[in-house]
């Protein structure tokens, strides 16, 4: 049975350029990634407290990810940083391929 991926995101691949001193980061325009859906983080996640502003975190779930650390996922509108790498679910043991969770955050104020 496949799964369809019902919903589309923007993927903003992050590059580096060494205009100077320090390296500058930036995006490339954003490029559609259908995906699953996506949700809060899952209980297994730990949460911890902002010194500053408001952390908010997301859980995008698709078949595979070109994502890295750092990428930015636009969903309804709204940009997230990529945590890391995505969770790769892909070859467990019950014969379907359960696809990868890629893991957002974004803080406010």
């Amino acid at each position: 049975m496949l799964i369809r991926e019902r919903f589309t995101v923007g993927y903003r691949e992050r590059t580096m350029s060494t205009g100077g001193m320090a390296p500058k980061e930036s995006w490339k325009p954003a490029v559609d990634l259908e995906v699953f859906g996506w949700g809060p983080p899952a209980p297994d996640d730990v949460v911890r407290a902002e010194q500053t502003g408001t952390k908010h975190e997301l859980d995008v779930y698709c078949r595979s990810s070109p994502t890295k650390h750092r990428d930015k996922l636009v969903v309804n509108g709204v940009e997230w940083f990529v945590q890391g790498e995505p969770d790769d679910y892909r070859f467990g043991p019950f014969g379907f391929d359960a696809g990868v969770r890629v893991r957002l955050s974004r803080v406010e104020g």
